[in-house]
């Protein structure tokens, strides 16, 4: 085979979607084939967050949305410059603090006040997400102890409540549990 163009539509779709969205935009300039495969819900449902694949569009709040592209867009906000696909990070969160709330069910709860942005940030401050090595945000949320088998619900509840700030973009992927090592 010499020319890409003699592939299946399908599987030019299956290649685009193991790149990056910006990638996807990129190979849709390609030809009208690329186009057609790059827009294709096979490969944006690849770039949805897993839990909002099998959600529909109203549900992810998304209501004028009629392709797996257009709720990436929607839930995502990208930015065109120069030809270059930019995505915009969560917004309303800048200086705006969230009370996040940790707690075994029936057992002590503990209250913190974070901040949901990276911005700049006293560095003694650990109200502010820390930047991990693999790019992720990091906050503490708090501590809590489990006993032997203690088979208690694990309650985290996250509330940033500015009076007419709009908030959007924020996607949690994962909340991580580390054991604490007492000395």
């Amino acid at each position: 085979m010499k020319d890409l163009q003699e592939l299946p539509e399908g599987c030019i779709a299956h290649i685009i979607s193991l790149t990056t969205p910006r990638d996807a935009c990129r190979l849709s300039l390609l030809s009208k084939l690329f186009r057609s495969a790059a827009d294709s819900d096979a490969v944006w449902d690849k770039f949805l967050p897993p839990e909002t694949r099998t959600m529909s569009p109203e549900e992810l709040g998304v209501f004028a949305a009629r392709t797996k592209k257009e709720v990436f867009l929607a839930l995502c906000p990208v930015h065109f410059r120069e030809g270059k696909l930019f995505t915009a990070r969560a917004s309303g969160f800048v200086h705006l603090p969230a009370e996040v709330t940790m707690g075994l069910e029936g057992g002590e709860i503990s209250n913190r006040t974070e901040f949901l942005h990276s911005g700049v940030r006293n560095h003694d401050d650990d109200r502010y997400p820390k930047v991990r090595s693999d790019g992720w945000l990091e906050i503490e949320i708090g501590e809590f102890f489990c006993r032997g088998r203690d088979d208690r619900l694990l309650k985290i509840n996250c509330l940033a409540n500015g009076a007419g700030h709009w908030k959007r973009g924020l996607i949690v992927q994962g909340i991580e549990v580390r054991p604490k090592r007492e000395y």
